[in-house]
């Protein structure tokens, strides 16, 4: 019997004191973390968040938090009423908590903790939010699980439900979705962040028309950088997009495939920022014509990392006292904050660069791209502000068919004329378009019209000549 007491009991109640041991340890130090990040939650007149009650145990813990949205008030005022979202968390303490991690799996690190909860309209909404959660219950069925791990990074993963729901009495209303999935992962020092982001698709509308977006998928890798900003990759995917619109008179349709929404930023050694975006499409049928493919590059260099990180402390000061501040005040404030972090920006010569713009249509293709730079020094040293275009340069160039050439001029006739005019004919577009080469304006190159432009030292160059600014003041 001691044999039996030493060899299976003993050991047996040992394991369960330092299991025990554990998990309280690692109960205490998720509720440290739990509050620690809830307390960064910035709050506004729009957002107030608040931790209702956290009550801990050895093995596990639960916490309610209320979300309360505020929307502006609008011509409907009830719609100023808040929205609040209740998320109960069911909180398993680590080491190896009994439950399954984001995904459905088994984690196999250990953990501190793992948090499964669910987010829900609250009960005590009111007005046009009621109406939603009485029309939407599946709102009630939101899921969030995430995991802390012993090493202090983390991961998790936040679902919406799918949701299949007809209105009848309002025009043969209906939404159609297939749910939604976030994805996330944290490290131990925050420093770098990742997310994914999928909708499989929806389809809404009525008997006024109909939305579909199918197969919508986002993703961002992030880096903590200096003064708090944080640098990396981001993208946005929308294979297909559609969008159908009853009306009198006519109908409206919009079709996109193979749209893709890229952007990256980087920090140089001198503290200074570029930042790349581009955006592609495939093609697009705007009311049955085809246009696509196009694309579209722009990239921001030199812009200082110090002037963009003190206006965001700026505007999340404002934001703590915006309920003290009237409209007038606030946007007042928000401006002063906006013009000084430009003024900043400029005083490190930043560019901005459109490295390529490209589209085909029913008429031909049009391309073009263009450069702006700002000479920072120069600018610090003009005390006049009309002579602050001393210090800018700028470049571009335009090229178009001859199709679109002439659409945009007869456009621009037409507007001349007035409603009540007469639409121009061709031998009025093909006159200004002769008007417009004879004067330099455009220049004829094979099939197409093109314009160069130039700005440096205060002097405007086009197509090799240059024009006087007091012509441009005229």
């Amino acid at each position: 019997m001691r044999k039996f007491l030493t060899f299976v009991v003993l050991p047996a109640v040992i394991l369960v004191a330092v299991w025990t041991g554990l998990s309280t340890w690692c109960g205490k130090k998720i509720e440290e973390g739990y509050r620690t990040d809830l307390g960064k939650v910035v709050q506004s007149k729009f957002l107030k968040v608040t931790l209702d009650s956290y009550r801990r145990g050895i093995w596990t813990s639960e916490a309610k938090v209320t979300a309360e949205l505020v929307f502006p008030e609008g011509k409907n005022t009830s719609r100023s009423l808040p929205v609040r979202i209740a998320f109960t968390h069911q909180i398993y303490h680590g080491p190896i908590p009994i439950a399954r991690g984001p995904g459905d799996r088994w984690t196999p690190k250990p953990l501190i903790g793992l948090i499964k909860g669910r987010a829900s309209l609250s009960s005590g909404n009111a007005g046009w939010a009621r109406g939603l959660a009485e029309s939407f219950p599946e709102l009630n069925d939101m899921e969030l699980v995430a995991v802390l791990y012993m090493t202090g990074e983390g991961e998790g993963e936040f679902k919406v439900p799918a949701i299949k729901k007809t209105f009848p009495e309002k025009e043969n209303a209906f939404l159609n979705s297939e749910g939604i999935s976030t994805r996330f992962k944290f490290s131990a020092d925050m420093q770098h962040l990742a997310f994914s982001f999928s909708v499989p698709g929806i389809e809404t509308g009525s008997s006024q028309g109909t939305l579909r977006i199918k197969g919508v998928t986002s993703g961002a890798n992030l880096r903590e950088g200096v003064y708090g900003l944080y640098f990396g990759d981001f993208f946005f995917d929308v294979p297909a997009f559609e969008f159908l619109e009853n009306r009198q008179g006519g109908k409206t349709s919009l079709l996109l495939s193979g749209t893709r929404w890229e952007s990256s930023d980087k920090l140089t050694g001198n503290e200074l920022i570029d930042s790349s975006l581009a955006l592609k499409v495939e093609r697009m049928v705007l009311n049955g014509q085809p246009f696509g493919p196009g694309r579209l590059g722009l990239e921001l260099r030199r812009l200082d990392a110090e002037s963009i990180a003190r206006f965001k402390t700026e505007m999340q000061e404002l934001s703590g006292r915006e309920e003290a501040l009237s409209p007038e005040d606030f946007n007042t404030l928000a401006g002063n904050a906006a013009i000084g972090m430009i003024g900043a920006l400029l005083g490190k010569s930043p560019e901005i660069e459109l490295t390529g713009f490209n589209l085909a249509t029913p008429l031909g293709d049009a391309s073009g791209k263009a450069k702006i730079g700002f000479d920072g020094p120069k600018a610090a040293r003009v005390l006049n502000p009309l002579l602050i275009l001393g210090a800018l340069s700028a470049e571009c160039e335009l090229s178009a068919s001859e199709g679109i050439a002439r659409a945009g001029v007869r456009s621009m006739l037409r507007g001349k004329a007035g409603e009540q005019g007469p639409p121009p004919s061709d031998d009025d577009v093909t006159k200004t378009l002769h008007e417009l080469r004879v004067e330099e304006l455009i220049v004829k190159e094979d099939e197409s019209y093109a314009a160069r432009a130039s700005f440096k030292d205060g002097k405007l160059v086009l197509n090799g000549r240059e024009i006087p600014l007091s012509s441009l003041l005229k």
